[in-house]
């Protein structure tokens, strides 16, 4: 099953929460500070309670942004391109 949270999924997809989640978890394990302000997505309802730090993160630091119209979409799948992006920008910033 994709993208359950029950099972190891190797070819499941990850979503834009999954994702910011992952990138504070790295600047947490490479001795970054994490601090930052409130995110205020238009979506912000649809936002994963476990997510809401990741993606405040990513947003004021300027890693990830929204998707249009204030909204962040945290439940859209992340492609290769945005993928890469969000890497550039997150190595880039700890140089």
């Amino acid at each position: 099953m994709k993208g359950s949270n029950k099972i190891f999924s190797p070819d499941g997809y990850l979503t834009r929460e999954q994702a910011a989640v992952i990138i504070r978890n790295i600047a947490i394990t490479l001795d970054q500070d994490v601090t930052a302000t409130e995110s205020h997505f238009a979506d912000q309802h649809s936002i994963s309670e476990w997510a809401q730090t990741g993606i405040d993160y990513v947003a004021s630091k300027g890693l990830m942004g929204g998707t249009g119209n204030n909204n962040f979409s945290p439940k859209a799948y992340m492609d290769y391109e945005q993928s890469y992006v969000l890497l550039y920008r997150l190595f880039t910033k700890l140089k």
